[in-house]
């Protein structure tokens, strides 16, 4: 089955509830839903979404079989990951800007969880998209160029996106 965005954001919320609800050894029995996701990239964008921005407590401590699918799952879950930690950190300056402190704290609660995400996939695959990431923000790199001309941020949300990423390559 091939999910869109809209249809991985109902998905996600149901796999979610399955993970929760499972032990360990049942987890695993869920990674091909989970290799679903990761397989395409707006199934990926959707099921972050849900992730990052979710109450349930697996959003704080994704189980080892969502990391495991995280680090296996190729070129997308890097690229949306690096994307998703520089939306994220990116957006706060301007809820912080409108004076909106509730979604400033759901960018900041979105950006923690997306840095714990990639610090437990210990994957260089990952750190390179940071690197890149990092020097495309800089000016020094074209890889993420059509990503950041979508965005149009500026000079204080590319400094908060350059310092999310720092924090992630100097640990």
């Amino acid at each position: 089955m091939h999910l869109n965005f809209p249809l991985a954001l109902k998905a996600a919320a149901g796999l979610l509830d399955r993970l929760e609800d499972a032990d360990n050894s049942s987890r695993a029995s869920l990674r091909a839903e989970i290799d679903e996701f990761m397989g395409s990239e707006e199934a990926c964008r959707g099921f972050f979404v849900v992730l990052l921005s979710d109450d349930r407590a697996i959003a704080d401590n994704p189980p080892a079989v969502l990391i495991e699918a995280i680090t296996q799952g190729g070129e997308i879950p890097v690229s949306v990951l690096t994307r998703n930690l520089v939306m994220s950190a990116a957006t706060k300056i301007v809820h912080l800007r409108n004076v909106d402190h509730n979604s400033a704290a759901g960018s900041e609660r979105v950006t923690s969880r997306t840095k714990e995400l990639i610090r437990r996939t210990h994957s260089e695959p990952l750190t390179k998209s940071l690197v890149s990431m990092r020097a495309t923000l800089l000016g020094e790199s074209q890889e993420f160029a059509p990503f950041l001309a979508r965005t149009n941020y500026d000079d204080e949300q590319k400094s908060a996106a350059i310092k999310a990423i720092d924090n992630l390559l100097d640990n």
